[in-house]
């Protein structure tokens, strides 16, 4: 709609016009466009960050490791906290790819094992950490660390098997998005 306003006066608003233009996207602009979508999508991730790590200090327990305390505890989506140490358990709050990395030092005897899986919703994902029984070395530190695509309400856990008298000490276990 179109109004000419002068110094005498102004006229009444004109008529709507519809004009249709020609567009035909190019592969150029198309690509342009899935660009600065994906750009746009980064700059607005990079604000978000998630980063929990929780300790034990010992355990030789069977099943879900359960954890002492947080000692990271960052989240800049929401007021949620998405690791439970007393169940050990991190849910995602969001679909993401998430690093995770577990740390620990583990004894045992001759002929005996430890195993440490990775779970996601009870099903294993991973055998993380897996010792020798028949090593001449008795203890060891170990890690792994991985990135493990997760849909939101997810539920990531580190299940423990032993078959040793001995335990698992200085546990770390960290999950984070950014």
């Amino acid at each position: 709609m179109l109004q000419v306003v002068t110094e005498g006066g102004e006229s009444e608003f004109s008529q709507p016009i519809v004009v249709e233009t020609q567009f035909e996207q190019t592969e150029m602009g198309a690509l342009r466009d899935e660009v600065f979508g994906a750009i746009n999508e980064v700059s607005k991730n990079l604000k978000n960050e998630v980063r929990y790590c929780a300790i034990k200090s010992n355990t030789n327990n069977e099943g879900t490791i359960t954890y002492d305390k947080l000692f990271a505890d960052i989240n800049t989506i929401d007021t949620n906290t998405w690791m439970n140490v007393a169940e050990g358990t991190f849910t995602a709050g969001q679909a993401g790819t998430f690093r995770v990395h577990l740390g620990l030092q583990m004894a045992w005897q001759r002929d005996e094992h430890h195993t440490i899986t990775v779970m996601i919703n009870d099903e294993e994902f991973a055998v993380a950490i897996e010792n020798s029984g028949i090593a001449d070395d008795t203890s060891e530190y170990a890690s792994w660390e991985s990135l493990v695509r997760l849909e939101a309400a997810d539920i990531l856990t580190i299940r423990h098997h032993s078959e040793s008298s001995l335990g698992l000490t200085a546990i770390t276990w960290c999950v984070s998005v950014n």
